[in-house]
């Protein structure tokens, strides 16, 4: 359940999970590569995360970070959030829920002419038979 990394130009958007001190959480970055100076870490979770994040450059300063949290109902939620480095802002939204077991695997995500493509596998309710789903979700410039 480790990091993930994105470069565009001279910088790297960093994505990562941690549980220090019982506390889980998802937090985001930006590194300049030339100069060695890294932002203060945004926390972009919802409270009850378990990892699986991805990150991908919009632009040198808007990223997109996927991670999963863990519902109530005992069900996965993969979520996305729209980074502005420049402006320290995050605006995050539902992409959908699937089975939170390890089984589902890790979604993956690109972006692609500025939207974020997810795919996940998504586990039907006879529990032995699954589909790859796919979400397209576009921010604002």
């Amino acid at each position: 359940n480790g990091p993930a990394v994105d470069v565009q130009g001279k910088y790297a958007a960093v994505a990562w999970f941690t549980g220090v001190q019982d506390t889980s959480k998802v937090q985001v970055l930006r590194k300049d590569l030339i100069s060695g100076e890294a932002s203060q870490p945004l926390h972009i979770d919802e409270g009850n995360p378990i990892g699986r994040v991805q990150i991908a450059w919009l632009d040198e300063q808007r990223a997109v970070a996927a991670w999963v949290e863990l519902l109530e109902t005992q069900e996965a939620a993969l979520k996305v959030a729209h980074i502005d480095f420049a402006r320290r802002a995050v605006c995050k939204m539902n992409v959908s829920r699937f089975e939170a077991g390890r089984r589902s695997g890790f979604p993956s995500m690109r972006v692609v002419n500025g939207e974020a493509l997810l795919v996940w596998t998504d586990w039907l309710q006879d529990q032995d038979n699954c589909r790859l789903s796919m979400a397209r979700v576009r921010f604002p410039e």
